[in-house]
Order: structure tokens, then sequence, then C-alpha cells
């Protein structure tokens, strides 16, 4: 559904189908044109259309405000009959693991990692400097 029809072949997914699919491909490929291919894929697709539904998307995410634990259990509860309750007794464990951890050593007496200035420093200066931290020699 991305492609146009004539620049895909769509199989069952399972093994006979894609055997089949396979089988019929294989002979086609002399007769394509990837450039003309190319030509077609470039002039339907553009950076500008693609990162706008994109904004769009992240837009949508970013709206979603219940992110509450009970919620979260809730959605991975919906993920199937044995993978929901699975995924939500991980989450339960990460939860309790994440207090646990909050517990015995606070927020507050983390310090805090600052970002180190790239642009300041040059890729082989970077190299050099980790070379030299790990005991590798250049």
């Amino acid at each position: 559904e991305v492609l146009p029809d004539h620049m895909l072949l769509l199989a069952p997914p399972d093994p006979h189908g894609l055997t089949e699919a396979v089988a019929q491909g294989i002979p086609l490929v002399p007769e394509v044109d990837p450039f003309k291919f190319h030509d077609q894929v470039k002039s339907m697709y553009s950076w500008e259309d693609t990162s706008q539904r994109v904004e769009v998307v992240y837009a949508r995410a970013l709206e979603t405000h219940d992110d509450s634990l009970v919620h979260r259990w809730h959605r991975f509860y919906q993920c199937g009959p044995w993978a929901g309750k699975i995924f939500c007794c991980v989450a339960a464990v990460e939860y309790f693991l994440w207090k646990w951890i909050e517990y015995w050593w606070p927020r507050e007496n983390i310090d805090i990692a600052y970002d180190y200035p790239t642009e300041d420093v040059s890729t082989q200066d970077q190299y050099c400097m980790l070379s030299k931290k790990h005991g590798k020699q250049q």
C-alpha cells in the first residue's frame, strides 16, 4: 500500500505463499528498471510531506496525557491473553524496582552529569582522549 501495484508483489504470510511470490518475482527482475522505479518513487514522496506527517504523529503522541501506572497496566493488559499479563508483571516489577532504588539512592543525592562540549573538540581529539582513558595505544 506504500508503493503502486506494479512495484510490488504481495504474498500470504506463510512459507508456501512466500515461496510462490519469490518464484513469481525472480523472472521479473530482468524486466525491472531500477532507475525508472527510483524516479517514480522520488516523484511520489517528498521530505517536506514526510516531515509534516511525522510532526502530526508526534503532536498526537504529546496530546496523550494519561500516563498513570494504572492506565499503562490497562494498556499492557489489552496486549493479549498471555502477553498482557506478562507485560503487566514486568511493569509491576520495574515499578517496584524503581521505587526501591529511589528509596535507597534518593534522586537529590545523585550528581548531575553535565554535557561534554563536543563542538569545541575534534573527533580525533575525542578518540585520543577515549583511547588514553581505556589504556589503548594509538
